[in-house]
C-alpha cells in the first residue's frame, strides 16, 4: 500500500529535479548546456560536411596546391635544395599557376607567412615584381581610395584587370610586428591573417587600433580572412555579384577609386558579421582517395586535397610533384 507520505516525497523530489533542470537550462550553470550543444553540433556537422553546398559548387570552384615530402625530395634533382624554396623559385610556381588553365584564376591565396628575406640571393625582387605584374599594382598602388581596406583593394585589382593574390600574415592581435618585407608585399598584394586553433573564423576583423598603431602594423581599416578575400574576388567577378548588392557597390567604388575619386567603401561588416565555421568532414572526397592510392602505396588519412599535375616546370620537379583539390 502506497502511503501519502511516500507520494508527497516523490512529488517533492520530482519538483526539485524539475526546478534544477529548468535553472540549469536558463542560467547555463557551469556551461554544461553550451558545451552539450557545441558537441552535438560538431557531431552533426562532421557527418554532413561532405554534403555541404548544392552540387558541391563551392568545393569544385577551389583548388588547393601543396608541396608534399615527395615533391620536396624530387626538387633536389633540379637544384631546388632547400625548404622553403627561394623567392624566385616560389614565384616560378605561382607564375605557373597563373597560366595553367589558359587564364589566371579568380584569385589566389598563398598559405605561407613571409616575415623577412632569407638572404641576398633569394630573389625577393623577382618575387615582388611578379606579384606587382599579376595584380596590376601600377594601376592602383598610388590611389588612396584603393588602399582604404583590403576588400576595396581586391576590387581595385580586379577593376585594373589583375588577379588578387592574398598572402598570409600573423594576426596583428597576436604579433605586434610588421616587417619591411611585409610592408613591401602589402604594397602590391593583399595580406590576410592566418589564424590557427579556431573553430569559427571571423570574416572581417576590426581590431579597434588607434590610427598610429594601425599604420605601424599595416592594418588598413580592418582585416579579412583569406576565405573572405577569395569569396569577395569570386563574387566581384560574377555578373550577379552572388546576389549581394554590397559587392556591386564595392565594384563601383573601386572604379571610382581607380579614376582618382576617393570614396568610402561600403561597410560589409554588417553583412558578413557571423564567423565562418570550419568543420573537417568524416568522409574525404572520393576523387582524392582514388588518385592518392595511385601515387602512394596506402590510402592516406583524410585531408582536403588531391594530387594533380603542374603544367610546365622546366628543370624543376616532375609532373607528380604537386597536389590539389
Amino acid at each position: 500500500m502506497i502511503s501519502l507520505t511516500g507520494v508527497m516525497k516523490a512529488l517533492l523530489v520530482s519538483l526539485v529535479l524539475a526546478v534544477s533542470a529548468y535553472a540549469v537550462a536558463k542560467i547555463n550553470l557551469f556551461g554544461f548546456e553550451a558545451a552539450s550543444d557545441r558537441l552535438a553540433d560538431q557531431v552533426y556537422q562532421r557527418i554532413t560536411a561532405a554534403d555541404y553546398g548544392k552540387g558541391r559548387r563551392g568545393q569544385r570552384a577551389v583548388r588547393v596546391i601543396y608541396l608534399d615530402e615527395t615533391s620536396i625530395e624530387a626538387m633536389k634533382g633540379y637544384g631546388w635544395r632547400r625548404f622553403p624554396p627561394t623567392y624566385d623559385q616560389q614565384w616560378t610556381m605561382l607564375d605557373d599557376l597563373m597560366t595553367v588553365g589558359g587564364a589566371p584564376p579568380s584569385a589566389m591565396y598563398v598559405d605561407f607567412v613571409y616575415m623577412g628575406q632569407g638572404g641576398t640571393s633569394d630573389g625577393f625582387p623577382t618575387f615582388l615584381n611578379g606579384l606587382a605584374a599579376a595584380t596590376r599594382a601600377r594601376a592602383w598602388a598610388d590611389k588612396p581610395g584603393c588602399l582604404a581596406d583590403p576588400l576595396v583593394k581586391i576590387a581595385c585589382v580586379l577593376a585594373a584587370g589583375g588577379t588578387p593574390i592574398i598572402l598570409a600574415k600573423p594576426s596583428p592581435s597576436d604579433l605586434d610586428l610588421f616587417t619591411d618585407i611585409q610592408r613591401g608585399l602589402d604594397a602590391v598584394a593583399i595580406l590576410a591573417p592566418a589564424m590557427v586553433r579556431l573553430e569559427a573564423y571571423p570574416l572581417i576583423t576590426d581590431y579597434g587600433f588607434d590610427k598610429a598603431k594601425a599604420a605601424r602594423l599595416g592594418v588598413r581599416g580592418f582585416d579579412i580572412s583569406p576565405a573572405m578575400g577569395l569569396y569577395a574576388a569570386w563574387c566581384l567577378r560574377r555578373g550577379d555579384h552572388c546576389g549581394e548588392a554590397v559587392f556591386e557597390r564595392l565594384a563601383s567604388r573601386a572604379r571610382e577609386a581607380l579614376a582618382g575619386r576617393p570614396g568610402r567603401a561600403p561597410d560589409l561588416s554588417q553583412v558578413f558579421d557571423a564567423p565562418l565555421d570550419v568543420v573537417w568532414g568524416s568522409r574525404p572526397d572520393p576523387d582524392y582517395l582514388a588518385v592518392t592510392r595511385a601515387v602512394t602505396p596506402t590510402a592516406p588519412r583524410p585531408r582536403c586535397s588531391t594530387p594533380s599535375r603542374p603544367t610546365r616546370w622546366p628543370a624543376r620537379p616532375p609532373r607528380t610533384s604537386s597536389r590539389r583539390s
